[in-house]
């Protein structure tokens, strides 16, 4: 492998890497696990019973979940969101998290499709920052099997084998993706969503498997994002870390080996403008870490509604008031 780095420059090797042409079986930075052959080893249910768990959780609480089937996968399995949010729009623009699971089939990890119904359970709990939060017309939306042929299939791609993290567009690089009909998609209805709601995603989680870390803009270049936008992502990353998950946080190429063209995390933040983090879990135990993702949401939520408070007017209230519920919340972490 040395001699092949001696031989092949370093662009020249990205490029082959980018198209398939060559394959790095070497270790990555840490972690142990090559991420194109990574496998969480956590094995969920049957989509179909996902899909009747969302079903189930919408028909307890029909007051602020609202289930949407935004597209058909290659092999017709229906794609499917969860939106929870309250009635009442009180800020200009709704708060909102987006949260994705299985872009990758085969990286299930038993958070994405447990999380909604924790929240949920907050959210009827009076005085928790989930039930304020919605309160205030904050707006959580889950897409925890992004991929359900690869779910289904055990496997990384979808049913064409094409990587969905390789599919988004990534403007500043002039990357065309969307090829695929998952993430062209939920690309597409995301737009509607936040038209017809009238919302801004100001956190977006993507989960993946196996390095324990937080990976955030960019992935596709060594170059760093703005100071100001770093420091915001590895606050807000940080907060998992306050939570009890003990990851590392940087860029792709602090973390990895290998600059990934076409994901979500840089898609999200260059058309959303949003702190968006692709978290790697541990595979494995993962889903052991359930009760700690929870708590992580919730840093995540009261941050999100603090920082809403602040840079959006509230409809019906005065000044005086936003800055008392401000007061009560106290300061983003």
């Amino acid at each position: 492998m040395k001699q092949l780095f001696n031989r092949i420059s370093h662009s020249a090797l990205k490029l082959a890497i980018g198209f398939g042409l060559v394959t790095l079986t070497t270790a990555p930075a840490f972690g142990g696990l090559d991420p194109h052959r990574s496998d969480s080893g956590i094995y969920g249910p049957k989509y179909e019973v996902i899909l009747d768990d969302m079903e189930r959780l919408q028909n307890e609480n029909p007051d602020i979940v609202r289930l949407i089937d935004y597209g058909k996968s290659i092999k017709g399995r229906p794609l499917r969101m969860m939106v929870i949010m309250g009635g009442t729009q009180r800020l200009e623009k709704r708060p909102a998290l987006l949260v994705t699971g299985a872009t990758h089939g085969n990286e299930y990890l038993g958070i994405a499709d447990h999380l909604p119904e924790k929240l949920v359970q907050l959210a009827r709990r009076r005085n928790s920052i989930v039930n304020q939060y919605l309160r205030i017309g904050g707006t959580l939306v889950f897409v925890p099997i992004l991929n359900p042929d690869g779910y289904a299939a055990r496997q990384r791609g979808n049913a064409k084998g094409k990587d969905l993290n390789r599919d988004w567009d990534i403007k500043t690089a002039n990357f065309k993706g969307f090829k695929e009909v998952e993430s062209r998609s939920l690309a597409l209805y995301l737009l509607t969503l936040e038209q017809q709601l009238q919302i801004k995603f100001d956190i977006i989680v993507d989960y993946h498997c196996c390095l324990g870390a937080i990976i955030h803009p960019w992935s596709y270049q060594k170059k760093f994002i703005s100071d100001k936008d770093r420091q915001t992502h590895q606050r807000v990353a940080g907060m998992a870390n306050e939570s009890g998950l003990n990851v590392k946080i940087g860029s792709a190429g602090e973390l990895i080996w290998y600059l990934p063209m076409g994901t979500t995390n840089d898609h999200h933040y260059i058309e959303r403008n949003a702190i968006s983090l692709t978290y790697e879990g541990r595979g494995r135990i993962e889903k052991d870490n359930l009760p700690k993702h929870v708590n992580w949401f919730q840093l995540m939520i009261r941050s999100s509604l603090v920082n809403a408070l602040r840079s959006r007017p509230m409809f019906g209230f005065q000044w005086q008031q936003q800055d008392s519920f401000i007061q009560m919340l106290g300061e983003p972490r």
